[in-house]
């Protein structure tokens, strides 16, 4: 993922997980978020890969196909959570620059 491709998850929504708009990144059918016990949930997007666990559980570690966005058309650049018919409360989010400070531009 890079440039102007942005990466779109959907968790427990509809009662599937997966990646907008790229189903050959799998989907997962069922609840990942119990109610009443929070669980991490990490996120890592990277420019050739994205991997989503929950509760140590991995769900999709996609690694090709990410030329292209994810997101709906129309949305502007950025990091999204959405929920759709579900309900969850974030208890806590970091977000963990991985170049060591401030972003470059990789094309």
């Amino acid at each position: 993922m890079s440039g102007t491709n942005m990466v779109s998850v959907v968790i427990d929504t509809l009662g599937h997980s997966g990646l907008m708009n790229i189903p050959e990144a799998g989907n997962w059918n069922g609840a990942l978020l119990p109610t009443g016990r929070p669980v991490p949930v990490n996120v890592s997007v990277r420019r050739t890969s994205f991997l989503l666990t929950v509760d140590g559980k991995k769900i999709i570690d996609f690694k090709k196909g990410l030329d292209r966005p994810s997101a709906e058309p129309g949305y502007p650049n950025g990091m999204y959570i959405q929920a759709c018919q579900s309900a969850f409360a974030v208890s806590k989010m970091n977000l963990t620059p991985i170049s060591g400070g401030t972003g470059k531009k990789t094309r």
